[in-house]
């Protein structure tokens, strides 16, 4: 079975201070690697930036994990299917983040928490851990 790599995208790759932008969490299933359960933990500068919102994605059902933290820079979220898997590239979840008006100017990464228990990003397929590669993001505050 192929493996599922799971990627960080953005319309923008510039944000001005105060300025919102949407992170889009998505999972690359196909026909060769199905998913039926998707986890992602990110990690982000607080520094830099701030955590607005989150929004589910709407091809996995039941959401089991939507957490998020400030102080310590992290989101979490995890969402399911009993029914068919996705067998097509999916959108996880949207994170939304504000850049925030002091001291956040420059590069800044979000990208995946490191791969520790239990906070590890994975794609699922039938219990199995189908997880490829995790791509993050680089965007400029400015």
């Amino acid at each position: 079975m192929a493996t599922v790599s799971i990627e960080l995208i953005t319309e923008v790759s510039e944000v001005g201070a105060g300025q919102e932008f949407d992170v889009q969490v998505r999972v690359n299933a196909g026909m060769t690697n199905p998913v039926d359960t998707a986890q992602v933990y990110l990690a982000f500068d607080n520094t830099k930036l701030d955590f607005a919102s989150l929004k589910a994605g709407s091809r996995l059902r039941y959401v089991l994990l939507n957490e998020s933290s400030q102080t310590s820079g992290q989101v979490g979220f995890a969402a399911g299917t009993t029914g068919a898997a996705q067998v097509a590239p999916f959108v996880l979840c949207t994170v939304t983040f504000r850049v925030r008006g002091s001291g956040g100017q420059g590069e800044t990464e979000i990208g995946f928490a490191p791969l520790r228990s239990p906070r590890h990003t994975k794609a699922i397929f039938q219990g199995l851990n189908v997880t490829g590669d995790l791509e993050p993001l680089l965007v400029v505050a400015r």
